[in-house]
């Protein structure tokens, strides 16, 4: 079996690794894949292909074509959204990902809240803008009157954090088109920014304003093949650059799996309540769901489960984290994804996974790049005794660079091991978080 994985993200990376200790899988090809793979990858199954850009769809099936390759993965959202499913369906090619219609999930935020709005999934009360001054006259109203809409913010359900609002672009932002404030100030810039100077495109000439739920975030994931559906392991990423969640959102800093929040109860309401109309929903518009599955989630304070995001996707770094804990061979799961028939569960490893992600200062904003000879000389001199249950993943020479995984029989063990290496492979230009984990040390 041949496996093409599209993407050039640890993500990506983490991906090809699984399937390349598939006993099924012959040959990883990682399509564009990045330098550092290339370089630092010792596994022989993985190629990286760095000649065919992610946005040349023709040459990406010709090369599926020519290769021969038995199933395509999509990484990242973008492909998905542009419909690249549909274009490998027309030519009867192997790709695992839902088509262009139900990637608007995650491509569009109003049609996600509204596909939810109609499949009664819970959410948190929103408005949908497309002109800029009613957007602004929305917020003033909020600010100035203490009105949502019709509503007085006094008149809210608990499970909101009173004053505080949610401002949301509606296309793709790479996680960084979305505002969660109390200042007035900050909520008109933000709006601003996104309306009128445009500084996410087109992304911004819708925006979704909704009220923020009070709670505990979660990431949940499923895999479908049209009909039946599995769910990953329980994960937990953070998604602010800084410790204490302060700071800027990123596409995520680090996390954990099992997430100790989600027992069987909560398991059962978020599969009752929210996956599976989910898919019946897309199944009902003639849109069957096949591939990942994320969920972003808040879990409030009488724990009950709301979406605040779908991804069409695996999550970054969350990713990197299932890999290690998925004990499944990915070849199989993922060919048996693509025929339509899904084990009933997944098996996960008993021990606890955490990943760590190091970034070039300036990250998420105006990273700086790294030079390559000075992390090879960091990772060479690796103690072989430190790299016991550690896996890195590579990114990028700026921005989210890679990603320390570690395996440990407790959370205190796997963040012990992760960060006695990020520590050493570290830079000068480069920071990481110092709290990943804190939260479930004592778990």
């Amino acid at each position: 079996m041949k496996v093409l994985v599209l993407g050039s993200g640890a993500r990506e990376h983490a991906l090809a690794w699984k399937f390349a200790l598939s006993d099924k899988v012959q040959k990883v090809y990682l399509l564009p894949g990045n330098e550092l793979v290339k370089n630092f990858e010792d596994n022989k199954k993985v190629e990286v292909i760095d000649n065919i850009s992610l946005k040349d769809v023709e040459s990406i099936k010709n090369f599926v074509k020519t290769q021969k390759i038995d199933l395509t993965f999509v990484g990242p959202e973008a492909p998905l959204v542009d419909g690249i499913v549909d274009e490998f369906k027309k030519d009867n090619l192997n790709i695992l990902g839902p088509d262009k219609y139900a990637s608007q999930l995650e491509g569009s935020k109003a049609f996600a809240k509204n596909f939810m709005k109609k499949y009664n999934i819970p959410t948190a009360d929103f408005y949908i803008f497309d002109n800029y001054e009613l957007a602004k006259k929305f917020l003033e109203n909020y600010f100035d009157k203490n009105v949502f809409g019709n509503e007085k913010i006094e008149d809210f359900k608990d499970i909101y954090k009173r004053g505080y609002i949610v401002i949301k672009a509606s296309g793709l932002a790479s996680g960084k088109g979305v505002l969660v404030t109390n200042s007035k100030k900050e909520a008109l810039e933000f709006l601003e920014k996104i309306m009128v100077n445009k500084i996410f495109g087109k992304s911004g000439e819708v925006v979704v304003i909704e009220k923020c739920l009070d709670g505990i975030e979660c990431s949940y994931f499923i895999l479908a093949d049209g009909e039946n559906f599995v769910s990953f392991p329980t994960a937990r990423d953070y998604k602010r650059a800084f410790d204490k969640d302060t700071g800027p959102n990123t596409g995520g800093m680090g996390g954990y799996s099992p997430n100790p929040i989600v027992d069987e109860n909560l398991k059962e309401k978020i599969l009752q309540k929210i996956v599976k109309p989910t898919l019946k929903g897309l199944k009902k518009e003639g849109h069957p769901y096949k591939g990942v599955l994320y969920l972003g989630l808040m879990i409030t304070k009488n724990k009950e489960p709301y979406v605040l995001e779908y991804n069409v996707r695996f999550g970054d770094p969350e990713c990197q984290i299932l890999v290690r804990r998925v004990k499944e061979d990915f070849g199989d799961l993922f060919e048996k994804a693509l025929k339509g028939n899904l084990p009933e569960s997944i098996k996960e490893s008993s021990k606890k996974a955490l990943c760590i992600v190091l970034a070039s200062e300036g990250y998420p904003f105006a990273p700086c790049e790294i030079n390559l000879k000075d992390l090879e000389k960091k990772l060479k001199s690796l103690d072989k005794k430190d790299l016991e249950d550690i896996k890195i993943f590579f990114a990028n020479k700026k921005g989210r660079i890679l990603s320390v995984t570690s395996l440990g029989d407790t959370f205190k063990e796997a963040r012990e091991k992760a960060y006695k290496v990020v520590k050493q492979i570290a830079l000068e230009n480069t920071f990481y978080r110092k709290d990943i984990g804190e939260d479930v040390e004592n778990d």
